[in-house]
């Protein structure tokens, strides 16, 4: 049997499993980051996002963007 190994997700799908977890429809999200709830929509479905709203719904969904040295 071939080993699987887990390769690391991007900052980008941590962010959607966030919102996934949180229990929040996109409209009460928009209504918390000021992000378009079709912005939002787009994004979880694998669109990209502004940097802006990237970095609002990670605030919102409490998350923390530190960069790697």
């Amino acid at each position: 049997m071939a080993s699987r190994t887990k390769r690391p997700i991007g900052m980008m799908e941590v962010v959607r499993r966030a919102f996934r977890d949180s229990g929040m429809n996109a409209t009460v999200l928009a209504k918390k980051t000021g992000v378009s709830r079709a912005a939002i929509s787009r994004f979880i479905s694998g669109s990209d996002i502004r940097s802006s709203g990237f970095a609002k719904l990670c605030v919102v969904l409490g998350l923390e963007l530190v960069k790697k040295s």
